[in-house]
């Protein structure tokens, strides 16, 4: 993430992923956190913030919902 060669980058922090679609036309599928820490966390751990808390939110897994 950030600048490079001139250009903004970005990075993924979390993605939906799609295994199929219902008869109906909805998408069937899993969203995932792809392991990425935004840069704005980083940023913020620089200033003496306490971020660890929220480290695990942002841990490469798939996301279920309860």
């Amino acid at each position: 993430s950030g600048l490079k060669d001139g250009e903004y980058c970005m990075d993924d922090i979390f993605v939906y992923r799609i295994s199929g679609e219902q008869k109906e036309g909805q998408t069937l599928g899993t969203f995932f956190a792809t392991g990425h820490v935004p840069v704005a966390l980083r940023r913020l751990a620089m200033t003496g913030a306490d971020v660890e808390q929220y480290r695990p939110l942002f841990e490469a897994r798939e996301l279920k919902m309860d």
